[in-house]
């Protein structure tokens, strides 16, 4: 089977990820074609916007799987329910502001609808686990340099969504910590400074993105916390919460007893590593994204 992965940019390098996994894992052949390179340098296969490209690359493919919007396709004189086999993956904040309008949308397409994050599922569409490299992630915290005194490390690319504004004086209030926040650093040398970190810091809406996803692959504890509809998702989806929890305005405590608390840190960090080997394995996810086609879409 051919799949062909498009898009605009690769958001958070989710679709190349599942890319190489697919084609690493299963029999099947992948494609990612994307319009621009992201900002981070996430690893395509080919970047052109050309009609003609992407008239071509849809022609080879046997399933086209789309992200975030059908720009691509439009932009190749594609119209709704002229591609067949058509997937839709809906990556994050945009879709959740306009379920709506997307789901409407995406009937009009045929396309079948996935989702990045399980909070999402809660609209319709089904949650696909963002495929990790989770023996590389370990490998590099392995060969990585542990800080004294210890980083606490934050990596948002929003962070506005990230809350760092409010969490970064937090962090810095608590002694004997060092608070790290990456921005704007390529996607290699990003994962060099997190590999560093003995905290990692996510996000305080949603719980966690790919960015925690890297930390625990890492196996490193990760603090965040989930608004009470999206840990409900969580637990639905996958049956406990995976990162250390803790509203914003208790950072410093939960610093505090990561810190001081052996169990507590060691516990989290198996929590951790045993929730992204078992649903974000890069075989796991491959395999997992192969069954969904065959079940709901050829």
């Amino acid at each position: 089977m051919n799949i062909l992965f498009i898009c605009s940019a690769d958001f958070a390098g989710v679709q190349g990820r599942l890319t190489r996994s697919i084609r690493r894992y299963t029999n099947h052949r992948t494609r990612l074609l994307v319009g621009r390179r992201h900002s981070l340098s996430y690893a395509v296969d080919q970047v052109c916007k050309k009609p003609d490209v992407i008239r071509a690359a849809v022609a080879w493919a046997d399933v086209v799987n789309v992200q975030l919007h059908y720009g691509m396709l439009k932009r190749a004189g594609f119209r709704p329910g002229q591609i067949k086999k058509l997937v839709m993956t809906h990556p994050g904040s945009d879709y959740r502001r306009r379920y709506k309008y997307w789901n409407k949308e995406d009937r009009a397409w045929g396309a079948v609808q996935l989702c990045t994050t399980p909070d999402l599922s809660v609209f319709g569409p089904t949650w696909m686990p963002t495929a990790i490299a989770v023996a590389n992630m370990q490998r590099r915290a392995q060969r990585a340099n542990k800080h004294d005194p210890p980083w606490v490390v934050q990596a948002p690319t929003n962070v506005a969504r990230k809350s760092t504004k409010e969490v970064a004086p937090l962090v810095k209030s608590v002694k004997g910590v060092r608070w790290v926040c990456i921005i704007k650093k390529q996607h290699k040398e990003c994962l060099r400074l997190k590999a560093q970190a003995t905290i990692g810091i996510d996000q305080f809406h949603y719980g966690y993105g790919v960015n925690g996803l890297e930390f625990f692959g890492m196996g490193i504890p990760t603090i965040g916390f989930a608004d009470d509809w999206v840990k409900d998702a969580i637990l639905k989806n996958i049956g406990y919460v995976p990162f250390v929890e803790s509203p914003i305005k208790h950072v410093p405590d939960t610093i505090k007893k990561l810190l001081s608390d052996r169990d507590f840190y060691k516990s989290s960090v198996q929590t951790a590593l045993d929730y992204v080997q078992a649903f974000h394995a890069r075989p796991v996810v491959a395999k997992r994204y192969i069954r969904f086609l065959q079940e709901r879409v050829l």
